[in-house]
This record gives C-alpha cells, sequence and structure tokens, in this order.
C-alpha cells in the first residue's frame, strides 16, 4: 500500500508540475524512464520471457485465444495493451519470434508503431537496447530511454541496408500501404537471414467497407484471396515464409470495431530475408 500511494503521489507531482519540454527530457534518460514506467506506470524489468506460445501463422479463433495470450503475459511480468486487449495476442507471437532468434543487442524496428508500442515496450522490459519506432504521424524525433520514436515512412525509410536483425509491423499494412514498396523496402533494410513479422486486420471472405475511411485511407480488411496475393508479392521481394504455412481458417469474429460496426479477426505471419 505505501508504495501504491507513494507512486500515484509521483504521478501527479509528474503531470502537475512538469511541461511537456521537460517531461520529453527527462525521459530520454535511461534510468529515469525506467523508473518513470516502474513506478508511474507499474512495469517491471527483467522479466520472464514468455514459454509455451502455441501460434505462429495464423489467425486469432477465438477469445480463449486472447485470454490465453494475457495469461501468458501475466505469467512473465509483461505490461498489457491497456486498451485493446485483442492486440496481446499478435504482439506476443511477434515477440516470441523476436526472442527466440535474437539477442538482447539485436537491432529492432516496429514499422508504423506508436508512441505506447506495445512489442517494443516489452522488448525495453526483457533487457533489449537497440529500439526504433517509426510512424508517419510522429510529428519529430523523440526518445524515451533506449527507444526511440522517428517520423518516418515504412516504405522509404531512410535507413541503411541491412541494418536491422527483426522488424514488426503490428495491423498497419491495411491502411493504405502500398504492398510492393512495403516488402521491398523492408527486404532492403534487414539483415540477411532477418524476420519480418506482420499482422492485419483479416476475415476468410470478403467483408464490405465501402465508404469508410480512416488514418485518411480507405478502410481494407484483408480475406483469403487478398492474403495470398500479398505473400506471392512478399516471395518476389526475395522472402521466404517461416514456420508452418499460414492457416487461413476462422472461426469466431473476435475483434469488434464498434465506431464502424464491423467484426473480424486478426492474422498474423513471419517471413525470413533470403
Amino acid at each position: 500500500m505505501k508504495l501504491k500511494r507513494l507512486a500515484s503521489k509521483i504521478e501527479i507531482f509528474y503531470e502537475k508540475y512538469l511541461s511537456r519540454l521537460e517531461k520529453g527530457y527527462l525521459l530520454r534518460n535511461d534510468l529515469i524512464y525506467k523508473n518513470y514506467l516502474r513506478l508511474v506506470r507499474g512495469f517491471r524489468f527483467f522479466p520472464k520471457i514468455p514459454k509455451n506460445i502455441p501460434w505462429m501463422n495464423n489467425t486469432l479463433k477465438n477469445r480463449e485465444e486472447v485470454n490465453r495470450a494475457i495469461k501468458i503475459l501475466k505469467a512473465s511480468n509483461l505490461y498489457l495493451h491497456p486498451n485493446v486487449p485483442e492486440k496481446n495476442w499478435d504482439s506476443l507471437i511477434a515477440l516470441k519470434t523476436i526472442t527466440q532468434k535474437t539477442n538482447s543487442s539485436a537491432k529492432i524496428l516496429d514499422a508504423g508503431g506508436e508512441m505506447n508500442s506495445l512489442i517494443l515496450l516489452w522488448l525495453y522490459q526483457l533487457g533489449y537496447s537497440n529500439l526504433i519506432s517509426m510512424n508517419l504521424l510522429f510529428k519529430k524525433r523523440r526518445k524515451r530511454g533506449k527507444i526511440e520514436y522517428l517520423p518516418r515512412d515504412l516504405t522509404k525509410t531512410e535507413f541503411p541496408d541491412n541494418y536491422f536483425d527483426a522488424i514488426t509491423c503490428i495491423s498497419v499494412i491495411e491502411h493504405g500501404v502500398e504492398e510492393e514498396k512495403y516488402f521491398k523496402e523492408m527486404n532492403r533494410i534487414l539483415k540477411k537471414g532477418g524476420f519480418l513479422i506482420t499482422s492485419t486486420d483479416y476475415w476468410e471472405t470478403k467483408v464490405d467497407t465501402r465508404g469508410q475511411t480512416e488514418f485518411n485511407q480507405p478502410i481494407f480488411i484483408y480475406d483469403k484471396n487478398s492474403v495470398k496475393d500479398l505473400i506471392n508479392t512478399a516471395l518476389k521481394s526475395n522472402f521466404r515464409l517461416y514456420g508452418p504455412e499460414i492457416d487461413l481458417s476462422c472461426q469466431d469474429k473476435v475483434v469488434k470495431w464498434k465506431r464502424f460496426n464491423l467484426e473480424f479477426t486478426f492474422l498474423i505471419f513471419c517471413l525470413q530475408k533470403n
């Protein structure tokens, strides 16, 4: 109880007395940022790496799988997504590949990630130190501890060739991303043998989204045929599928986008640079 009261007082002081500029400057410092996450937001550092994650290259089948992902994360003392519980599922699968195939010095990019990029916060908790999130919506470069946030276009990133060990792109490509440019650029900036982990909105048959827009782009939900075309585009860009064949079958419409009255699920797949 004493620790909770202290954390509450720190949060009140932080929000009330520090300007936006001062907050940003202070949180660049790794020690300060870690203590901010620990005391204010309840993070734990150097938690257990999650184990017994059964999914790879498949769709989110039902609510039980979401609950199982959350249970695995809680057992590992990892932070949970604050708003969309289903995002714990695909982000956890991405974390599985990264922690199995890289070490804490690996360079990791979250393409199209947000300021609270779930995958990068988890990796930061686990001791990774070369973490970058990029998004066209970022207005300027920022740094929080070991995580950099850069205003970049994921189809023309300006990073050097063969730079990253792994890249995640979680629920981004359905928002008007040009597929061929995406795969070509991701392949260029990945090291040989590096991993590209992509998730997207999905339903086995076509979902009608005509006339609906988000982020100034038409809303699009991938279906079985468009995913097959997507994978063929990736293969032409010097990728191969990593792991089992993709299971494109569906059970329940687990994800509900109430604002647009849309229901669907998530799909995630992993590619490796040849």
